[in-house]
């Protein structure tokens, strides 16, 4: 069911995909108990789908427990206890904490930074990558710009101009240019980006759609 559960999420179907997600974390939870590591990833999912959806406060409640629990079963610095904690952070910017939410992104790149040592690990990508709108949340659009810049050029690097996570790095890159006042360097990316969307994911999927606006 976890994987039926993804594959709701990528397809943009969130509320199916929550759901699944939903009945697949009770599932585990029965058959493998609480900290089981299937049901800990079951737990990251739904807060992933629970976010997805806008409620962003029941995923900050799911995420703060599992980051938790992973935590003390997997370690501070495993790459799942991080994920859950990236997670955790999105929660906290969506709800309107940006500087509570910068300071957390900092200090979590830094130790992903210290755990992976190497600038193109994921988890490094993606608290860079998360870094970025928090900074543009806070405020301080000069340094979002510069991590925006420097995280997809990363990406494209490492992923390809298509893979997901590179489009999403793209698109922030291109809010961060127009708040720079680059504005034709912004729509050029902001154009390949959408485009790219369209090809790979159809034009009615939700990040199709908000690369729209």
């Amino acid at each position: 069911m976890l994987m039926v559960a993804y594959a709701h999420r990528i397809s943009g179907d969130f509320a199916r995909a929550k759901e699944l997600d939903e009945r697949a974390l009770l599932i585990c939870h029965r058959q493998f108990g609480e900290d089981d590591p299937v049901t800990l990833r079951a737990a990251n999912n739904l807060g992933v789908s629970l976010r997805l959806t806008g409620d962003f406060l029941q995923a900050a409640d799911l995420d703060q427990k599992t980051y938790l629990r992973r935590q003390e079963i997997l370690g501070s610095n495993d790459s799942e206890t991080l994920l859950t904690l990236n997670g955790l952070i999105i929660d906290l910017r969506e709800s309107g904490e940006f500087v509570k939410a910068r300071v957390q992104q900092e200090e979590t790149l830094e130790r992903s930074v210290a755990a992976f040592q190497h600038p193109d690990n994921p988890s490094v990508m993606r608290a860079s990558r998360n870094l970025a709108v928090a900074c543009r949340k806070a405020g301080d659009h000069p340094e979002a710009l510069k991590l925006a810049s420097d995280t997809a050029e990363r990406y494209r690097r490492r992923y390809g101009d298509d893979y997901p996570d590179t489009m999403a790095a793209n698109l922030n890159l291109a809010i961060d240019e127009r708040h720079a006042g680059n504005l034709d360097a912004a729509r050029r990316l902001g154009e390949e980006t959408l485009t790219r969307y369209r090809a790979t994911l159809g034009l009615q999927h939700p990040h199709a759609v908000s690369a729209q606006i």
